[in-house]
């Protein structure tokens, strides 16, 4: 006789499995045995663990990390409001007042510019520029902006100590530079 449960032979006069527990009595598996899981569900289980460790490792290793708040390529991102502008300045000091310009650098590269606060925007693209940066040597951070359908030729945004100063595209023979605080610390 064989076991109807595992398939175990039986010897003749036993009426309960060695293997599985099962008894002809009851029909039932005992307590006296324990169910090995089959190799096969042991093999799906390795596999599992190891495809979410493998997808875990790969997350860490190459997926993108939250950017950090004084991370270079980032820390102009944010909402800013103009200070002072001026047309073809050569020094800081031929700045004028000018506070209706407001620009946004946004975290995936783009960003507005609204130049007269109507809410006509002029839409860019933007990148920090490490090799520009370390020319300056001075501590302030480049980001070229590239303006579009204005001027193919990008213009740079110098940034430092939580202001930037940003050139427009030449639009004539004039050349239009603002300067740009955080709109948080404009209202000060």
């Amino acid at each position: 006789m064989y076991c109807p449960k595992c398939g175990n032979k039986l010897p003749d006069g036993v009426s309960t499995c060695e293997n599985c527990g099962w008894s002809e009595d009851a029909g039932i598996q005992t307590s006296k045995a324990t169910t090995k899981p089959s190799p096969k569900k042991v093999i799906i289980a390795i596999i599992a663990v190891l495809v979410i460790l493998a997808a875990a490792f790969g997350i860490r290793m190459f997926g993108s990390t939250p950017a950090k708040k004084d991370d270079p390529a980032i820390k102009i991102c944010g909402e800013w409001q103009s200070k002072k502008a001026g047309v073809d300045i050569n020094t800081s000091n031929d700045l004028m007042d000018y506070k209706k310009a407001t620009v946004t650098f946004s975290t995936d590269g783009t960003g507005t510019m609204d130049t007269l606060s109507d809410g006509i925007n002029l839409n860019y693209t933007w990148r920090y520029c490490a090799e520009e940066t370390e020319k300056l040597g001075d501590g302030s951070l480049v980001y070229e902006v590239t303006f579009e359908g204005v001027e193919s030729k990008p213009v740079y945004a110098v940034y430092k100590d939580e202001t930037f100063m940003m050139s427009l595209p030449k639009t004539g023979s004039s050349e239009v530079t603002i300067y740009f605080v955080r709109a948080s610390a404009s209202e000060s």
